[in-house]
């Protein structure tokens, strides 16, 4: 079980992620509460489609909330 976990963060510590610090000002999470509420979107949700719209980034989703929240909002869908 050890080895499974020590290759998993292996193969992460080599893929290029990048930390998102706005997502947790207080600007973004107002923003976040708003789609989550005009939407009935949870936060997890609502905080994907401010993320692609502050960074006019593609969004890709099955959930049917999310994309009639997409129609709405307009960030460019995958």
């Amino acid at each position: 079980m050890k080895d499974q976990y020590e290759d998993c963060v292996a193969t992460f510590k080599d893929l290029p992620f990048a930390v998102d610090h706005f997502s947790s000002t207080q600007e973004a999470l107002y923003q976040i509460s708003m789609f989550s509420q005009k939407h009935s979107l949870t936060s997890y949700d609502a905080s994907y489609l401010e993320l692609a719209l502050r960074l006019k980034s593609p969004i890709g989703t099955f959930d049917k909330k999310l994309t009639e929240a997409c129609k709405t909002e307009k960030p460019v869908i995958l």
